[in-house]
């Protein structure tokens, strides 16, 4: 973040100064004193777990200089107040939003935002790959796509970013309006319509009308970069109104396409089809779905100015996040990690990438997919249905999971089974598993599969 002074910041939240010197100045901002860094401006904010109010005199001592505050600093009990400004506002996390709204408006660089159902993180990072070839790119870092975490990710560009590109998440309507309002994009992604936050959202055409709120913080000149394979968002084009250009694999009426898809041993290949030219492309990535991500990142490498000698390079020097979909060996048997979240079409989309490869024998290891309101067990069934065609062996914990075996077994028969826990599952695991194995961990982030797959390499031996 460049310097902010405190009667500036005040100035863009509509807060007002109740102690301390206005000329105090910060260069970064941070809601979780864990982080608070020097000449930090710290925002107390109340959540439901927890108060910031109650770690100010933290975030004081680790260096913070401004406090931005929603309850009076007379009720506070702090003990060195005196070394910080305070800012009084009416809520503290809309004072954020605020700050980051105020901040943006300062910059005119292409912004990209990113949102979907599925694949939006790895979306993301194919297209902060590909804009890395001309741009120097801000990106949301890890989980920052909520409320909080997509203002703090605007907050830390410098006068040295000339793009950005920034996910956006939600839990419920009218989040992805607030987030787009912010970030201002001049090309906004839809990855795909599914069924996460169904639980809330009560249905996919209400999570296809919460998803293109990202319209609304389109500019004039903005344009939608949609998924044609998606049932849900091709189509949509007469009650919008920004352009759309939309890709895909299937539709032939996507005006992006890819074909000629071939998975080698380390790499994706395919041929990429535009209005314009043809060109081939690859990714060190698996999966339909990755090609289809990597077709959103192409459009928003042309949207933003680059050359399709850029947009090869860029795609090419892709690298996926940690714990989604990162394939590595463990004393002879490959295993492939994908456990940053779940739902019914990841499922698919990593038993696709299963499908594909070469090794004889295939176990699955799942966990309950979270949020998927009353339609659960279903979901799960179904889930198991599929991993049975592609899976020999099929390993389950979580209470839905249970669905997942029944669904397994309609199928196959004694091929899939339930444990009482993780440790559980990686203890059979360890039982059934050959040398020249191939195993998939998969499960929502709450069901915590890193420590089975901890426990597997503990026990594992060739």
């Amino acid at each position: 973040m460049e310097k902010l002074t405190a009667a500036e910041i005040a100035k863009m939240t509509g807060g007002k100064i109740v102690c301390g010197n206005e000329l105090t100045e910060c260069v970064a901002a941070e809601i979780d004193s864990r982080r608070v860094t020097p000449h930090c401006v710290f925002f107390a904010i109340k959540g439901q777990t927890t108060d910031g109010h109650l770690y100010i005199d933290s975030a004081i001592e680790k260096g913070a200089e401004i406090i931005v505050i929603e309850r009076p600093l007379s009720e506070l009990s702090l003990k060195n107040a005196e070394n910080a400004v305070f800012i009084e506002v009416i809520s503290s996390e809309r004072a954020l939003g605020a700050l980051a709204l105020a901040y943006r408006s300062r910059y005119e660089i292409p912004f990209v935002g990113v949102t979907g159902s599925v694949g939006k993180t790895t979306t993301k990072e194919m297209i902060y790959a590909v804009l890395s070839a001309k741009y120097n790119v801000l990106k949301s870092e890890g989980n920052y796509n909520s409320e909080t975490g997509l203002p703090l990710s605007v907050l830390n560009l410098t006068k040295k970013h000339t793009a950005s590109v920034l996910e956006m998440g939600m839990d419920a309507a009218g989040e992805i309006d607030y987030l787009t309002r912010i970030a201002k994009p001049a090309v906004a992604v839809i990855t795909n319509i599914g069924v996460s936050h169904i639980e809330t959202l009560g249905s996919r055409k209400n999570i296809l009308k919460a998803k293109l709120e990202i319209e609304n913080g389109l500019g004039a000149d903005g344009t939608l970069v949609l998924n044609a394979d998606d049932d849900m968002l091709f189509g949509v084009a007469r009650s919008l109104s920004h352009p759309i250009i939309y890709y895909g694999i299937e539709n032939p009426c996507a005006g992006y396409r890819a074909e000629n898809i071939r998975y080698l041993a380390d790499k994706t290949v395919f041929t990429v089809v535009t209005p314009y030219e043809s060109f081939e492309a690859e990714i060190k990535a698996f999966g339909k779905h990755n090609v289809l991500n990597a077709l959103a990142a192409a459009v928003a490498g042309y949207l933003t100015g680059l050359t399709t000698a850029e947009i090869i390079k860029g795609l090419s020097n892709f690298v996926g996040e940690k714990m989604r979909q990162s394939i590595y060996e463990i004393n002879g048997v490959t295993v492939m990690e994908d456990c940053y979240n779940a739902s019914p079409d990841s499922m698919r989309a990593a038993f696709d990438v299963i499908k594909r490869r070469n090794e004889k024998r295939k176990t699955a290891v799942l966990a309950d997919m979270l949020e998927l309101g009353e339609k659960s067990p279903e979901y799960h069934f179904k889930t198991g249905v599929e991993a049975a065609k592609v899976f020999d062996t099929v390993i389950c914990y979580g209470e839905m999971a249970k669905n997942t075996v029944n669904g397994a077994n309609s199928v196959k028969q004694g091929c899939a089974f339930h444990c009482e826990s993780s440790e559980q599952a990686a203890k059979m695991l360890i039982e059934k598993s050959q040398k020249g194995d191939i195993i998939l961990f998969k499960a929502s982030r709450g069901m915590k599969a890193e420590e089975c797959i901890a426990k597997f390499k503990e026990g594992w031996k060739e």
